[in-house]
């Protein structure tokens, strides 16, 4: 999983300075056309060699009287057993909460960097850095989990991005040297880069942990549903806490309700996955 979600760290790496540039040249709705096609190209691309495994037949139900021979598709019903247990309450808690905070830093991450004095293409670069380490802290930290436990991963990363956002990202937003706002912001953009993104890439690894392999397909599905719930509503409620105040010492401290607003989402997150581990550890 680590590896196959380092692909959108790769992509973003690569999309930041080049949608700059296009944006520049061509203006952000002829981008947006771009972006579009290229999509539609690469995922089509993608799907037409993927196959089934070959044992994909176990997860097949036989057809019904009437409908023809051979198999069809189970739909995978949902455990409401599973879904009423506090194990499922807390990873839903954690993961909402982590949605709504995880992508608030990614959309202002070139906004703040103008506030620091940086150029707009210069924070484009931060954002293809800090997409950088997210692909790489997916993999590495995937491998770390196979040894020492996926739920264990996972508390830690949501434990680090809560802790670098109220230490690094918040603090880089208050009154000192501009200096060290940008070693701040710098060290907050590679770091959280790193923790924020492995949650993406343990979740589904923690979920089969915690619940199994036998309803992982109805249990994942329901939790991103509700992580998508979270997504929806983080970015525009911290793009409504920026203030926009003019001087660009002023400017950068406009962020700082921002910032707390993820720190308090992330540090929510940390508290519902360890809860999950906690139900795991009675258990067992």
């Amino acid at each position: 999983m680590g590896i196959i979600t380092s692909g959108t760290g790769l992509g973003g790496m690569a999309w930041a300075p080049f949608l700059r540039y296009f944006i520049t040249a061509i203006g952000f709705r002829n981008t947006l056309r771009v972006t579009g096609l290229v999509a539609v190209i690469m995922i089509a691309m993608s799907a037409s060699v993927l196959t089934e495994a070959k044992d994909s037949t176990a997860d097949l139900a036989p057809a019904e009287p009437g409908r023809g021979t051979g198999h069809r598709p189970a739909l995978p019903r949902v455990n409401w057993q599973i879904v009423r247990s506090n194990a499922f309450i807390a990873h839903a808690c954690g993961t909402a909460l982590q949605a709504a905070a995880y992508m608030i830093p990614v959309y202002f991450m070139s906004s703040y960097a103008r506030t620091l004095g940086y150029s707009n293409t210069a924070g484009a670069n931060i954002i293809a850095l800090s997409s950088a380490c997210n692909s790489g802290g997916k993999v590495i930290i995937g491998h770390l989990a196979d040894q020492f436990g996926r739920l264990n991963a996972l508390v830690l990363s949501t434990f680090v991005s809560a802790v670098i956002t109220f230490g690094l990202g918040y603090v880089s937003s208050t009154q000192i040297d501009i200096d060290l706002h940008r070693i701040l912001f710098i060290a907050y953009a590679c770091i959280y880069g790193v923790s924020a993104g492995a949650y993406v890439s343990l979740f589904p690894a923690a979920l089969a942990e915690q619940f199994g392999i036998r309803d992982i397909a109805s249990i994942s599905g329901l939790l991103y549903m509700i992580r998508g719930f979270g997504t929806l509503v983080g970015t525009p409620v911290g793009g409504a806490l920026v203030q926009h105040i003019t001087g660009l010492r002023d400017a950068a401290s406009s962020f700082d309700r921002m910032f707390l607003l993820v720190g308090s989402l992330l540090s929510g997150s940390t508290i519902s996955v360890a809860w999950a581990r906690s139900i795991k550890a009675w258990s067992e």
